[in-house]
């Protein structure tokens, strides 16, 4: 069995367990709205394309739901999810405490964020609230330049000296390229592959989440100053940083 069908049978089955307890909760990224290339992902004007086997994989378990007939669901879209225990970004604070800062593409990159409690949140006000068949991007509200997370994380970590450094999205592929075939011939997975790719070099990822707030009563109490504050001190506190 390929990684695709293991993917769509995991999503399935993640739909027929959650089915169980009355309403099925479908968690997925928004990266399948994005373009491809250096594009935009948007939760207004977006079009549908699929952009990895991760991305692919969801949208077809997604399909799948849908076209069961009177089940039961709500499909929230967060967007980057960050706090304790996360290891994607918890990378990045690990690169600024040791006085660099990477990043890829020089055109200017506005993204979103939720705080994992906040994403708690409006899981639960959804399994709460009498919505059916809806689909809701989930993020604090807020849109920032790309700049900004590392900024905060740098204060949090007692404003180390740090080295911008930006790479061309061409260098990026090349890494993903020659680290996923390194990985596979390991038998080893990595966050950097041709996949992640597709995702890493979008340049702007915004969210409506209006429709969250007057449907689901959705109230983000994390802004990315607190989320990041909260949880940078977890990181310190249980010996990662």
């Amino acid at each position: 069995m390929d990684k695709k069908k293991k993917m769509i049978i995991g999503g399935v089955i993640l739909v027929a367990i959650v089915a169980a307890v009355g309403i099925c909760m479908y968690l997925r990224s928004p990266q399948f709205l994005a373009g491809k290339g250096e594009g935009n992902a948007t939760g207004k004007t977006a079009i549908t394309m699929m952009q990895d086997m991760y991305g692919e994989s969801k949208l077809e378990a997604e399909r799948y739901l849908k076209s069961l007939k009177d089940f039961p669901y709500v499909i929230l879209r967060p967007t980057g999810v960050y706090g304790p225990r996360e290891k994607d970004y918890f990378v990045m604070a690990q690169s600024i405490k040791q006085h660099v800062d990477f990043s890829v593409g020089y055109r200017p990159q506005e993204i979103t964020f939720i705080y994992v409690e906040d994403l708690v949140q409006a899981v639960f006000s959804a399994m709460v609230k009498d919505v059916i068949g809806r689909e809701f991007f989930i993020s604090d509200g807020n849109v920032y330049h790309s700049t900004e997370f590392s900024d905060l994380i740098r204060t949090e970590l007692g404003h180390p000296f740090m080295l911008r450094i930006k790479a061309p999205v061409w260098f990026l592929r090349v890494v993903c390229a020659i680290n996923g075939s390194f990985s596979t011939w390991r038998g080893r997975t990595t966050t950097l592959n041709r996949d992640k790719f597709h995702i890493l070099c979008q340049r702007n990822w915004q969210c409506d989440i209006q429709p969250a707030v007057k449907e689901l009563d959705f109230r983000p109490e994390y802004p990315l100053a607190r989320g990041v504050k909260e949880t940078i001190a977890w990181y310190k506190k249980e010996g990662w940083l």
